[in-house]
């Protein structure tokens, strides 16, 4: 529990709580990024997402992972709508190999022509302001690495959808706090920015369908590459929540899953603490007797207070409201759902998508 609250201290002492515009100033001639998006029957989203990246400037591939539906019909219709030199800047590849995202992301990286290669997924919403401030920084900067930040969007006011958004921005702020520690441990697929060098030369790992994003974060820090975090609202892309409590428990398992290969201190110290934290109060309710409960109520209330001024940052940044009450709601059936996402982990076919 000492551990999980020191990281929470840390973050908070690191994390701004203003958000300040950066300029988006992009001095580079040249195109510095390939945008890149692999797609597993998307057809739903195909046509928006096209739609999204015309209004960009970068060279676009768009990676057709196995497709079984009418994604490949549905972006070529939206790319007719499009003018000459907005097709120009897209090309289409179909992964005829191993199906899983890694080979599909792999294609794409080797058929960019640029150094650096923008990732997000086919269902993420962008900001007017996304490609420009990822620019700038590269060009400021060049990190071998640029973790990117990444909100939620189409969120109800249902209980359920309320609490997935507390998780996974607690998940972003984790991600946020470590990176600006300079010990990132956490990166996310759905915005993500590389160089084709660091990309190409490390170990998919492909025992797993996901998770090329973690696995490419522990190759540039043993490696040691700059990886640097885009601290920029105009940054953000936002993507869908679970749409039912089994999609979040599928999500995850195949989340938990993947962690059997992590090799990063940071990142298993990090997973420890959290877990053990989790774990701590409920295990205080079982064991102590009634009189010396108060114990139990004062770890939960100073485990809740922490993590709750941690998600206000969140709320500044992703400009996404968290309330109190559902942050208690959150911290107190948050070790039932990861008992069930544990042993649903046990049971998941590490290499689904």
């Amino acid at each position: 529990m000492i551990t999980y609250l020191s990281y929470i201290h840390s973050w908070l002492r690191l994390i701004p709580d203003t958000v300040s515009d950066e300029a988006n100033l992009v001095s580079s001639s040249s195109p510095l990024i390939t945008i890149g998006v692999a797609l597993h029957n998307e057809e739903s989203v195909a046509g928006s997402l096209v739609l999204s990246l015309s209004q960009l400037v970068s060279p676009k591939i768009l990676v057709l992972d196995h497709c079984s539906d009418s994604t490949l019909s549905v972006i070529n219709s939206s790319l007719s709508n499009l003018t000459d030199n907005q097709k120009s800047l897209f090309s289409i590849l179909i992964n005829d190999g191993p199906q899983g995202k890694k080979f599909a992301q792999h294609l794409l990286v080797e058929a960019a022509k640029t150094p650096y290669v923008l990732a997000t997924d086919a269902d993420c919403l962008l900001s007017a302001l996304w490609e420009q401030s990822v620019l700038s920084h590269i060009s400021r900067h060049r990190p071998d690495l640029l973790l990117l930040p990444v909100g939620v969007h189409n969120i109800d006011s249902s209980l359920r959808d309320t609490l997935f958004s507390i998780d996974f921005l607690s998940l972003q702020m984790a991600t946020i706090g470590c990176a600006l520690s300079g010990r990132p441990t956490m990166a996310n697929g759905a915005n993500i920015c590389f160089s084709k060098d660091l990309y190409l030369s490390h170990n998919a790992n492909t025992d797993y369908a996901s998770g090329d994003d973690m696995f490419l974060l522990s190759e540039a820090k043993r490696l040691n590459k700059s990886v640097e975090y885009c601290y920029n609202p105009d940054a953000i892309v936002r993507t869908t929540m679970p749409s039912s409590w089994r999609s979040f428990f599928n999500q995850h398992a195949r989340w938990f899953r993947k962690s059997s290969g992590y090799s990063d201190y940071d990142v298993i110290r990090l997973g420890w603490a959290t877990f053990s934290a989790t774990f701590f109060w409920p295990l205080l309710a079982v064991c102590l007797p009634v009189y010396l409960q108060w114990i139990t109520l004062a770890c939960f209330m100073l485990k809740t207070v922490y993590e709750y001024r941690l998600l206000k940052r969140a709320e500044v940044f992703f400009s996404h409201r968290i309330s109190l009450s559902h942050t208690v709601i959150f911290a107190l059936i948050y070790p039932i759902l990861t008992l069930v996402i544990v042993l649903k982990a046990a049971f998941k076919d590490r290499r689904s998508w």
